[in-house]
């Protein structure tokens, strides 16, 4: 099942998680800026026909604002409604969308943006730079932002007239563009609204069936034309297995993030089509590094050398992974797939070889709590790790909490390991500063004793860098530092995997599946 990890949780250790994008017009399905690519679906079902597109999710949202939550099941909906000012194109790079053109750089603590004229709102008002000011300020301040970590060189913004904004930060702040290009841009009357949504975007809000369905109609009066199919259905089904069904016999036209166990299943269909892709995830795995027995650096990495990365990729994803090597994974800046400081098989002799080396005793029981959420891939993983550690010395009780038990230990810093998976897409830009940041000093939430300054240095240098080559060098070296001294393990990069109907009649070769890592957000 898919692993319900509480925004809480990312937002507590990192200030926030990452967002996808518009999946939907990677699919023909939808766009921002670009006309709903129309469809002919034929099913036994009134729910999945020509005029509609439904959309199966695991989870309801519990707020429609998008400055308050930004996972998978609030950002399928959010993307159709909402735009940015700016988006990624085909070849990832960073463009404009409501804004003109790229912010016209005043000092190294000042830029300016200007936004295009003549866009509205869903209820008629003019989009103007107060709005802007308004979504930025409230991202950064607003207590209950997700924000507010990735925001943390921001200082504020300010209409300077109807289509200007000031934005100042605290020192120079390379990546805010990646950072504004997931920022969905809201109406400032429902800044603190949880329970409606207004947009520039080429779909409006309908209606809302709270715990079944949300409905979206086309904005017939979109600035690049009305979408071709004038309706989105988001239904929330809770069952995996219910969600596999209805897609198969036609009741729903696309299944997000399918169990990678139901694959082969969906595959055998005659009428599904499966796309994947290698994505951003946020699996971490976290020793202690401060107390015993990982405050030893070759403890640790006697750890992370003794997992069996090709067991998980295959009995936990069922093959649909990449061995991981960091916490920069496929789909962020900077990652290196050359890159592979550790093997697809475990590799026990140098693990024992490396707990020598630290004056433990062939024999001798290194005994730790390994904290787990109860459920999902995160606990199937554990139960193969504790089987790895056993097998060179290790005694690794496995502990299966809730959210709420799992933040606690990592505030009282009462764990040996704590571990945690979702999958994330670009919720908080394309950058991988919230992977890197996890374990560094300039964290406030570091509950893990990982102390380096070299990496704290190198996300303060890729923060502050004016361009991608020096900010992607920057952000290389502190991966290296974390991989190099076992702050955080990622034993395998999860693939992203989407279940359509094939009467969508899109080409393989339309779906970009080098891009898909842009547009996913949480598998929560």
């Amino acid at each position: 099942m898919i692993e319900r990890i509480d925004e809480s949780l990312t937002d507590f250790i990192n200030g926030g998680a990452l967002s996808r994008r518009q999946l939907l017009k990677l699919m023909g399905l939808g766009s921002v800026g670009v006309a709903l690519a129309a469809c002919n679906v034929g099913s036994s079902s009134s729910s999945a026909k020509s005029d509609t597109i439904t959309v199966d999710l695991e989870l309801e949202t519990p707020t429609l604002n998008g400055l308050q939550q930004n996972a998978q099941y609030i950002d399928w909906i959010l993307d159709q409604v909402q735009e940015k000012l700016y988006t990624w194109n085909d070849s990832l790079n960073v463009v404009p969308s409501l804004a003109t053109d790229f912010p016209k750089v005043i000092d190294d603590l000042t830029q300016e943006i200007t936004i295009k004229p003549g866009i509205k709102f869903h209820n008629g008002d003019a989009l103007t730079a107060d709005h802007v000011a308004a979504t930025l300020n409230a991202a950064k301040s607003n207590p209950a932002s997700t924000w507010g970590g990735h925001l943390a060189l921001f200082k504020n913004a300010v209409a300077v007239n109807d289509t200007t904004i000031r934005v100042s930060f605290i020192s120079p702040f390379g990546i805010f563009i990646d950072k504004v290009a997931a920022i969905f841009v809201m109406h400032k009357d429902y800044i603190d609204r949880k329970d409606a949504i207004m947009g520039t975007g080429p779909y409006m809000f309908d209606t809302r069936q709270v715990g079944t369905s949300l409905t979206l109609k086309a904005n017939n009066n979109y600035r690049n034309g009305p979408p071709a199919v004038p309706k989105i259905v988001f239904r929330f089904v809770g069952e995996s297995g219910a969600r596999l069904v209805n897609l198969i016999r036609g009741d729903s036209t696309v299944l997000p993030t399918p169990n990678y166990s139901d694959i082969v299943t969906l595959q055998k269909s005659p009428n599904i089509r499966v796309a994947e892709a290698p994505c951003p995830y946020d699996w971490h795995i976290l020793p202690n590094s401060g107390k015993p027995p990982f405050n030893d650096v070759r403890v640790r990495q006697a750890f992370a050398y003794c997992i069996d990365r090709a067991q998980i990729r295959d009995a936990v994803f069922a093959g649909h992974a990449l061995i991981g090597q960091g916490p920069i994974g496929p789909g962020f800046l900077g990652y290196d797939s050359s890159y592979s400081p550790y093997t697809a098989a475990p590799q026990p002799d140098k693990a024992k070889q490396l707990l020598q080396a630290a004056g433990i005793s062939a024999g001798s029981k290194i005994e730790f709590d390994y904290i787990s959420v109860a459920d999902g891939y995160s606990k199937d993983a554990a139960v193969i790790i504790q089987s790895n550690a056993a097998a060179v010395g290790f005694k690794m009780n496995l502990v299966l909490v809730d959210i709420g038990e799992l933040v606690n230990r990592a505030i009282a810093e009462n764990f040996g390991i704590l571990a945690f998976f979702t999958l994330d897409g670009m919720a908080y830009g394309r950058d991988p500063d919230a992977q890197l940041f996890i374990t560094s000093d300039v964290n406030p939430a570091n509950f893990f004793g990982f102390h380096y300054p070299e990496e704290d240095a190198a996300i303060n240098q890729a923060r502050a860098a004016s361009t991608v080559d020096a900010r992607v060098a920057a952000w290389q070296a502190g991966n290296k530092i974390i991989v190099d001294k076992v702050g955080q393990i990622q034993p395998v990069y999860p693939k992203f995997v989407v279940a359509y109907n094939k009467a969508l009649s899109l080409p393989l070769a339309q779906l970009p599946l080098n891009r898909l890592q842009l547009y996913l957000a949480k598998l929560s």
